[in-house]
């Protein structure tokens, strides 16, 4: 069953297309991810489909509900979550309290009755800190809670963004590149907590360039190349697809990314 699809989705700035006439479909609790060469569109795809950016023309399609140029913060709180190529944790706040920002979607108190410290303000903040203390252990980075958030190696940190987007109860989840500058250990353990998010019912939806993560762990994955989709499969077809191999992985002869 279909969760989230795309329609035809353009994007183009001045005389650039980004994105031409996209579409696919993302099935109920699975992980697809999205490759392609540098320029190839994923950034801009991901940048549409969170609100950052309006498309020029299609639709964007989140069960049956349009979402098409809905903002951000709407988009979040009906259940899509995103992470980013760079980290983006605050720096003054520890772990927990990263974490506990991402619920705050949710939270019945806006920011001025929390200044009052009711208790249904203080029962609220307690409910969230005990949500976001089980998503770390659940990252095994429970006993790193109130660590300051920086403090922690670059790959820790990047949990950590994962958790805070896991804190916003998502049924879809967007990652950007979230392998990028992880040791080949840590990738091996990003891989494995992936694939328990996505076994916990969440939805995955990757971009990725580390081809050994993604043949691993994806279902299936679409292939971009100018702004356009050349190929769409599990991982054995696209890894064997010729338009693919040219675009993208290239051969192990030529000392290709895969």
């Amino acid at each position: 069953m279909s969760i989230f699809r795309i329609e035809q989705l353009s994007k183009r700035f001045s005389g650039l297309t980004a994105l031409n006439a996209v579409s696919f479909s993302v099935e109920n609790q699975t992980i697809q991810a999205i490759i392609g060469p540098n320029g190839a569109g994923k950034t801009t795809l991901f940048q549409i489909i969170s609100g950052v950016l309006p498309p020029t023309a299609g639709s964007i399609y989140y069960g049956e509900e349009e979402i098409t140029r809905k903002p951000p913060h709407k988009i979040c709180a009906m259940g899509i979550a995103r992470t980013f190529q760079m980290i983006r944790l605050f720096p003054d706040m520890t772990v927990l309290e990263n974490v506990m920002t991402g619920g705050h979607i949710h939270w019945k108190t806006g920011v001025f009755m929390s200044g009052f410290r009711l208790p249904n303000v203080r029962g609220e903040e307690r409910d969230a800190r005990q949500k976001a203390q089980a998503i770390l252990d659940s990252m095994g980075l429970g006993d790193k809670a109130n660590y300051p958030a920086t403090s922690l190696p670059y790959g820790q940190q990047r949990l950590v963004e994962i958790s805070r987007a896991l804190a916003s109860e998502p049924k879809l989840m967007m990652l950007d590149e979230p392998a990028a500058g992880m040791t080949p250990q840590e990738g091996e353990a990003l891989a494995e907590k992936i694939g328990d998010i996505r076994d916990s019912g969440v939805t995955i939806l990757l971009v990725e360039h580390d081809m050994g993560l993604v043949m691993e762990i994806s279902d299936q994955i679409i292939v971009l190349n100018y702004g356009q989709v050349i190929a769409e499969g599990s991982p054995s077809i696209i890894q064997q697809d010729p338009k693919v191999i040219e675009a993208y992985l290239g051969t192990k002869d030529n000392n290709a990314q895969y």
